[in-house]
This record gives structure tokens, sequence and C-alpha cells, in this order.
């Protein structure tokens, strides 16, 4: 059963939590209900004003602003967000530290952080739900197909806290992966990673943008376990450089070395075995330095048992 109806007119006071937000994310924060290009629409229309006066996407929020929000018409469901109660098991089962200011998910492989066009269930998406529409963003992401320590805000203020040591490299990120071949040494690798705009993927080229340390952890029969720390943040960082190497991540069929191909149909494994094992930073809460290990799920304890 769905409810139809008009909101009224709202009178919002900038607090501190929110000064220097772009007013478009806050609106988009404010209401979950509408898209983003909806709400940069009625921007431009002038139907939102700060202050008695019209104003542009682009506009940061200050402290005490006044904004005054239009009636808005809403088309409403009166049951809960979510019917799939083992997803959201999942995800609550999967909070492994949680303070006032943020908290850290072990994310599954296969559920995406972040809304999209054929995203039903997000991770950012539920947690605006379970946290009863209160300030909730992604401090980094993880690809769909990786799994491990996911920072959430609480609060805008904690949001540019924490982006600025990520912007400043201050927060160390340390992966797990399994590869292809005997991978026993520890290295810097050296990659440039840029976009082929014909066929919608990374490629690699001969200068250097992105550096990646990898140490090995255990070596198998034909595969070994390496723990990968990046310094820089570019998008399947890891994924490519490991190729570069010749050493390919299990699982992983968009940047695989055609000579592990005859590998792939042995092993017969479908998720990438990439996982955010741990990350460091200095807690804005503490201001002490902040260690938080994500486990293993069962999927990764299945294929390190059959080496």
């Amino acid at each position: 059963m769905q409810k139809k109806f008009f909101t009224k007119i709202k009178l919002l006071i900038i607090s501190k939590n929110n000064v220097k937000q772009r007013i478009d994310n806050f609106l988009f924060s404010y209401y979950k209900i509408l898209s983003k290009k909806h709400i940069q629409k009625i921007i431009r229309k002038g139907e939102v004003r700060i202050n008695k006066k019209r104003i542009n996407n682009l506009y940061y929020l200050q402290l005490n602003d006044i904004i005054r929000i239009p009636p808005i018409y809403v088309i409403k469901k009166k049951i809960f967000f979510y019917n799939n109660y083992r997803f959201l098991k999942k995800i609550l089962n999967n909070i492994i530290y949680e303070n006032k200011l943020f908290l850290i998910i072990n994310k599954p492989n296969k559920i995406s952080v972040h809304d999209g066009h054929n995203n039903k269930n997000s991770i950012i998406k539920i947690m605006k739900k379970i946290k009863f529409n209160k300030y909730v963003e992604l401090i980094h992401r993880l690809d769909k197909a990786t799994s491990g320590c996911l920072i959430i805000s609480k609060s805008f203020t904690i949001l540019q806290k924490l982006n600025y040591q990520l912007k400043y490299n201050k927060i160390k990120k340390i992966y797990h992966l399994l590869c292809y071949g005997i991978f026993n040494k520890n290295i810097y690798a050296y990659t440039n990673i840029y976009k082929n705009f014909n066929k919608n993927v990374l490629k690699v080229k001969n200068e250097h943008n992105s550096l990646t340390k990898f140490n090995y952890i255990k070596i198998y029969t034909e595969y070994s376990l390496l723990e990968a720390i990046p310094y820089t943040g570019k998008k399947h960082q890891i994924r490519i450089s490991t190729k570069k190497l010749n050493h390919s991540i299990i699982g992983d069929n968009k940047y695989i070395n055609k000579n592990f191909i005859k590998y792939k149909k042995i092993i017969n494994y479908k998720r990438l075995f990439l996982h955010s094992k741990k990350i460091k930073f200095i807690c804005p809460l503490t201001n002490k330095l902040l260690i938080v290990n994500a486990p293993y799920d069962n999927s990764l304890y299945k294929i390190l048992n059959k080496k």
C-alpha cells in the first residue's frame, strides 16, 4: 500500500555538523526519497532559498544558514523498506566496530557500497534505514566483489576529518589476496593506470601514478597468499598491479593473465579473493591509533583449505 501526499514548507537552521557541506549533497542526505537530479532542479528553479535568497547547486552551507524547503510530493510505502530479512541481518551482524562518530563494517562480497543502476541492495541504503534516517555517509569505497573493512561516518564533521586523513594517506588499508603462481618476494609495485573509454576498462602504461607494496604471507603449490598495502587510491589498483606482475588474483575474471586461464578452469572459484583485512587510522574521538581487523568469511577459508 502506498501513501501519497505533499510535505509542508520547512525551515532548517544549519548546525556545525553541516557547515561547508554543499547544498545539493545536504538535501540529498536529508530527502532520501528524492534523486539528486530532482534536487538540483528545484534549486535551479529557485524553490530552495537560503536566508531568503536564491542560490545555486555549488553553494556551501554556513553556520546558522536558514534553508527554506518547498512542498514536495511524496509517494511513500507503509511497509519497511527491506523485506529481505537475510540481507538486513547480514549487514547488522557484520558491524565489527562502532562508536558515536562512525562505524566499521566487514563488508560481504557481491554487495555494493552505494546505490547504482542495477543495485537493489546497497550498504549505504540499508544503513540509512537502520539508523532511522540519521546522517550516514561512506568515508571510502570498496568494489562490489571485494570484502572487508568499510568505514561509515555518522556526521558531516567526522566525514570531513576522516576524508582529510584519507587525502593525506593517514588511513592505512591492508588487503589480503590469493594470486596465481609463486610470489615469494616483498616488493613495491609502481603502475600507471588509465581508462580505455572505447572498451570501458582500466589499462596500464609505462609511467607511474600508483604505488602498492606487496608482502608474501604463505606459498601454496601453485598459488600465493599476499598482503597488499596501497599508497595511492586508484580504481582497481591492486587488481591491475597483480596482473602487471603476472600474478592475477584468483576469481578476477576482468584482469586475469592469459597464461592462468587453464588454472581458472581447474580451481573453478567464482568470487574474487581480495579482502580488506585491516585498517589503521587516528580515531577522531580519542586521538589515538585505532586498528580494526576484519576476519575472513567462510568462502575465503574454504578456498584456502583446498590449497
